[in-house]
């Protein structure tokens, strides 16, 4: 999700249609279930949440505890959970996990 927020903010920042970016990438095999059912709802802002941004913090802090108890070396979970975090911080857990596009957009001037 945090890459496909990246692109989006990447694509945006350029003057980069994003609607046709997702149907690009959609139609090529670097396509996924996030980028076909996530993609388009995200260009549009539409962030109501069928899984929520806190709950996905929740599960990324579970798995980087567990990564830790084990001597698991997991750099992009440590990243993608600082990130979420600052998201709940900036009241977006009640939004849908894919809302971390606001948190980058913040962070890169783009609201």
């Amino acid at each position: 999700t945090q890459s496909l927020a990246e692109a989006l903010v990447f694509t945006e920042k350029n003057g980069v249609d994003t609607s046709l970016f997702i149907q690009i990438l959609n139609s090529t095999g670097y396509k996924t279930t996030l980028s076909e059912q996530k993609g388009p709802l995200m260009v549009k802002s539409d962030f109501r949440a069928t899984f929520y941004l806190r709950h996905m913090f929740e599960d990324l802090n579970l798995v980087d505890e567990t990564a830790k108890d084990n001597h698991i070396y997991m750099p992009l979970t440590e990243e993608s959970r600082s990130n979420y975090l600052a998201a709940v911080n900036l009241g977006l857990g009640e939004k849908d996990f894919s809302a971390i596009l606001e948190l980058l957009r913040k962070l890169n001037g783009q609201m």
